[in-house]
Order: C-alpha cells, then structure tokens, then sequence
C-alpha cells in the first residue's frame, strides 16, 4: 500500500477513533517504499495526529525515509539476533513440539536465518515438514541441495597446488549435480573468509561454524 490512494484511505481512516481500545494502531512495513507523493500526503496528519492514533514505521532502509518524516519520528534501532539466542529459541520450539533436531542442523537454520528469528523459524518448519519431525544434517543437505564442507576444503587444497584442472572439474561436477552456483559461491567466500580468521587469529574461536567444522579450520592454521 505505497499508492497516494493508499494514504488518502489511510486518512480517512484516522478520522475515526477507536470502539473499545485507547489507540488506533497504524503500522506501516517498509515505509520507505512509499512514493514522495504519499509522504507528503501524510506529512499533515504526522504533523497534527489525533491524540488517539499511534504510527509505527518500519523500515530495513531508514536513510530512504524524507527528513521531514524522520524528523516528527522516534526512532527505535532492532539489532539482528545471534546465532545462539536463535540456537536457542529453535531448541526450546523443537522440545516443546517433541521435533528431535542435531546440532549441525540448529547450526545452520540459525545461520541461514539471516540475524532473523522469523525466517529461522519458517526454515524449522519447512525441515521438520521434511524430516518428518527428525531433523538431522543429512537430510537438509538433500532437502536444500547443499555443498559439503569437504568440497570447499578440496577446492582450496587444489588452488594452493595450483591444480587448474582439478578446479574445473570440480565445478563441473558441482554444476552437474544441480547445485546452485550462486549459493555455493556465497559458501565459498564465507569459507575464504573463515581460513582468513582462522590463519590471522591461529584460533576458530571468531568463526561462525559449528564445532565439528571449526575443528576443520584448525586443522587448516
């Protein structure tokens, strides 16, 4: 709803004070995508809200919000969730709804939600649909079409011995077994930027890895 048309209803809905609460809640996600002529039409009614109306704005891009808006807001920054209060809260979930999970699996929804408990959660989910409520590492493998650990420790092991050939075959193997290249890409920076952590610190203690994986590093200082 980012349409001047959207606003003016917006509007008139204001007009209106609540049946039975105190305040009239208005939230707005990803306000930023409103079009410079529905901010200004709501300028006014952020200028003089009714006593009983509450706005709430989120947005993932505040800088893309006019200062004029900015300006008549408080503002309130959400920090990204950890890997282990994510961890945590997905380990509670998976005992109370009796969902037996390994750690390598908690490990990598936790990290592949993104700092979001949300869309940590909507992968518990999709993995417990799956695994038919026994979620374990190799299932998720097969379910999201994941590269092994291992594949980004040989290739790196082939670029020290600068063996090109044995590269290209990798990543032709990679590509004909249906893996997504972009993906797997991604992997292999996160696993360049590991070994660079690991050989600057001599220590695994910063890497986002699981244990098992992070003794793999160790083995590579």
């Amino acid at each position: 709803n980012r349409n001047i048309e959207d606003v003016r209803e917006l509007k008139e809905k204001v007009k209106y004070g609540p049946i039975r609460s105190k305040y009239k809640i208005f939230i707005i996600d990803e306000v930023h995508m409103l079009t410079g002529a529905s901010f200004n039409a709501l300028l006014k009614t952020l200028e003089e809200p009714p006593s009983y109306v509450v706005f709430i704005f989120a947005t993932t891009s505040p800088e893309k919000v006019p200062l004029t808006i900015l300006g008549r807001c408080q503002k309130y920054d959400f920090k990204r969730l950890t890997i282990d209060e994510i961890i945590s809260r997905i380990t509670f979930i998976a005992g109370k709804e009796k969902i037996i999970i390994d750690e390598e699996s908690l490990f990598f929804i936790a990290k592949k939600g993104d700092g979001s408990m949300r869309d940590a959660q909507g992968l518990f989910d999709m993995a417990a649909a799956f695994c038919d409520n026994e979620i374990t590492y190799d299932k998720l493998k097969v379910f999201f079409n994941l590269a092994e650990s291992d594949v980004y420790f040989n290739i790196t092991d082939y670029i020290k011995d600068k063996n090109a050939e044995n590269v290209l075959k990798y990543f032709d193997d990679i590509v004909g077994r249906g893996y997504d290249l972009q993906t797997f890409l991604d992997g292999l920076t996160d696993h360049y930027r590991n070994l660079l952590i690991a050989v600057s610190t001599n220590s695994s203690d910063m890497i986002l890895e699981s244990e098992s994986i992070k003794q793999k590093y160790k083995e590579n200082i």
